[in-house]
């Protein structure tokens, strides 16, 4: 518990400070498909039913890196979030990380 001093008075009082979220208590349920090796893709819900994050993993031709894209459904107004990594496991959890953090911030 932490210590605040009492506005009213001189004297210290103790109360708990609020509760944080803590993303390892957050849960996100991804469900993935692929398309012959050179595409994955994804939704994503969380804590809310009424949102919907969709995720695509898919491989450049010419770099052979993967480009991965995730977006809220439905929400033309919101740009996605986007990024490129060098291979499809390392785009993978870049995605989801990010579908994590955009679910946990609404």
């Amino acid at each position: 518990m932490a210590q605040y001093a009492d506005p009213a008075g001189s004297r210290e009082s103790r109360r708990q400070e609020p509760p944080i979220p803590s993303p390892v208590s957050f849960a996100v349920i991804f469900s993935w498909d692929t398309n012959q090796d050179t595409a994955r893709y994804a939704a994503a819900t969380g804590y809310r039913p009424d949102v919907t994050l969709r995720l695509v993993v898919e491989k450049l031709p010419r770099s052979g890196h993967w480009d991965w894209a995730v977006w809220k459904q439905g929400d033309t107004e919101t740009p996605p979030r986007t990024g490129q990594e060098r291979s499809a496991a390392l785009a993978t959890i870049a995605a989801e990380a990010t579908a994590r953090n955009w679910l946990l911030a609404l």
